[in-house]
């Protein structure tokens, strides 16, 4: 859920159910029926009933224009750069391009990845192999028992230290990206346990113009770990509060350890470490 969304200045919360829509009973509607019931023009009131650890709520909330860039920058400290993805949609890796070629990030960056749902797996991928060289992001199993791996070819174009937040939100193509990163020994993961939706849907179109959502495979991380019912375990638990503070100390820490031993001794100097002719 957006920081400045309509739903969170309303009130909502992720993992709210909706039961009511203007008073219409979507709780057994599929998710694209529940999508279409929200859409409106910007202005038009729309009335929520949800379920909130069993416990009914209504909401009020005034539809607003959307804006669907999913990704926000900010610089934590000098040298660390901080990333919140809220959703892996088409335009994200262009947008963290852009944000990368404004922000500071020798030391490290911070990617957030809490409350993100997914999105399209091939962005995801896409993303992850910024930080990956050659070999494996992902696999999954097919029905007829076959296993398709997703790889990087090229050689990674950021090397710096990566720490990602997570939590119980997490979810599909975001837990992709965790999963890809921690089996590669790419980044630290810091937070809580992820969701566990690691299953991989293709859309069929029907001959009455409708289409239905086909599971085909269940995702693997690089070192074949199922993600469906299991998500992405934490290298490093913390609550929500203490999670960008540990993360930051975190970057701090692994920026030194990787720092050359001359630069070290002398930090403030262009003194690089040269080889011996014999």
């Amino acid at each position: 859920m957006k920081k400045d969304s309509v739903a969170k200045r309303s009130g909502l919360k992720v993992g709210d159910v909706i039961i009511l829509v203007d008073e219409v009973d979507l709780s057994s509607a599929s998710v694209n029926e529940v999508a279409a019931a929200l859409r409106g023009n910007p202005g038009t009131v729309l009335k929520l009933s949800v379920l909130r650890k069993g416990v009914e709520k209504k909401f009020k909330l005034e539809r607003e224009e959307f804006q669907s860039n999913d990704v926000a920058s900010d610089q934590v400290k000098k040298n660390i750069l901080y990333l919140r993805i809220d959703a892996f949609s088409e335009q994200v890796v262009k947008d963290i391009k852009a944000e990368l070629g404004q922000g500071n990030y020798q030391k490290g960056l911070i990617l957030d990845l809490r409350d993100n749902p997914g999105g399209i797996l091939s962005v995801a991928t896409d993303f992850a192999a910024l930080f990956l060289s050659k070999g494996a992001i992902v696999s999954y199993d097919m029905a007829n028992g076959d296993r398709k791996t997703i790889q990087v070819d090229a050689p990674a174009s950021i090397n710096v230290p990566v720490a990602i937040l997570i939590n119980q939100n997490t979810a599909s193509s975001a837990e992709v990206v965790a999963g890809a990163l921690q089996d590669r020994n790419r980044a630290v993961l810091v937070g809580a346990n992820t969701f566990g939706k690691g299953s991989v849907q293709e859309s069929l179109k029907l001959a009455n113009g409708s289409s239905i959502e086909i599971t085909v495979g269940r995702l693997r991380t690089p070192s074949g770990k199922f993600i469906e019912g299991v998500g992405i375990k934490p290298d490093l638990i913390a609550s929500e509060s203490q999670s960008l503070p540990k993360a930051i100390k975190l970057i701090t820490a692994l920026s030194d350890i990787s720092k050359p031993a001359d630069q070290k001794k002398f930090p403030n100097s262009n003194v690089q470490s040269r080889g011996h002719n014999g």
